[in-house]
């Protein structure tokens, strides 16, 4: 397997409201105050199942009035959503939503930075409160699936007793390879890889979350094989932290297959993640907007040690 660093992608894209389209996002000086914590929302949502476009729609709105409490259209606080699965026929349900137009970058906005043949992928929105440095995406070469991480480097407000002012925070979003056999051997190794990519030296830390696939027990202790620290604090055999299995049942078990890991470092806390879409169903169709659960956490910037 040949070198697999992270390559730089265009963007992140902003709505004109002048031409009315999705336009690069070429600010060069930010000029937001950094902020000191981000939300960051994770949600693998089903390219697979029916109404890809209406359940993606449902999930909009779900952050937009349950998680964000933005009813009435108004900015939320500094926050990430990261999709994954997101059908590729389906992400004009991101780019007409007015909400997001009003108040998100976006990245990419179609499906050209996939691999050839995948009609899925991974989706990145960030807040317009955040200063965006640099997008970038780790291809794993070893992927049978296309998978990769997406990674969005962002500007955030150190500590004061830091030696500069301001930092820059990596947050990835991940699908790793799917299934047993194969995808047992390299799930290891690509998680292995981000795991690198999120301590290149000139960071101040690094997040990545998305649908790890933990489906078997060698799976669970990959993240501290690889160096990363998981959000979770629960039991690994507690449902309330299962992420999916249950919409709808199946013949495979339910686990929590979705994660939040990081990179541990004094003055990075990162939340336990909470579940979101749990239960939740569109309108119309009355369908699940996803088989998995999506999760919401909090990442701050303090003075104090994560325990």
């Amino acid at each position: 397997m040949t070198n697999t660093a992270p390559v730089n992608l265009s963007g992140p894209f902003h709505y004109s409201q002048e031409s009315l389209s999705w336009i690069k996002n070429n600010a060069e000086t930010p000029d937001n105050i950094p902020p000191s914590s981000v939300h960051i929302v994770s949600w693998n949502v089903d390219f697979a199942a029916p109404f890809p476009e209406e359940r993606l729609q449902g999930a909009l709105s779900h952050l937009q009035n349950e998680v964000f409490h933005c009813a009435d259209g108004t900015e939320p606080t500094s926050c990430l959503i990261l999709f994954q699965e997101v059908y590729a026929n389906a992400i004009v349900a991101i780019l007409e939503n007015p909400w997001i137009q009003t108040h998100f970058f976006v990245v990419p906005i179609s499906d050209d930075t996939w691999a050839r043949g995948v009609y899925y992928g991974n989706i990145t929105l960030i807040s317009k409160k955040i200063n965006v440095v640099a997008v970038k995406q780790l291809t794993f070469l070893n992927s049978m699936m296309g998978r990769n991480a997406l990674i969005v480097d962002v500007l955030v407000q150190l500590p004061h007793d830091a030696k500069t002012e301001t930092g820059i925070l990596r947050i990835a979003n991940t699908h790793l390879e799917s299934l047993r056999g194969h995808g047992t051997k390299v799930r290891p190794v690509q998680l292995g890889l981000a795991a690198e990519a999120l301590r290149e030296e000139h960071l101040y830390g690094g997040i990545i979350a998305g649908d790890m696939n933990a489906i078997q027990e060698s799976d669970l202790t990959t993240p501290k094989d690889v160096g990363l620290s998981d959000a979770y604090q629960g039991d690994e055999n507690d449902e309330k932290g299962f992420t999916w299995g249950y919409q709808p049942r199946c013949q495979f078990p339910p686990a929590r297959l979705d994660k939040v890991l990081y990179t541990r470092r004094d003055g990075l806390v990162v939340a336990e993640p909470k579940l979101i879409g749990v239960g939740v169903k569109t309108v119309e169709e009355h369908a699940w907007l996803s088989d998995h659960y999506g999760m919401v956490t909090t990442v701050a910037i303090g003075t104090q040690q994560n325990n």
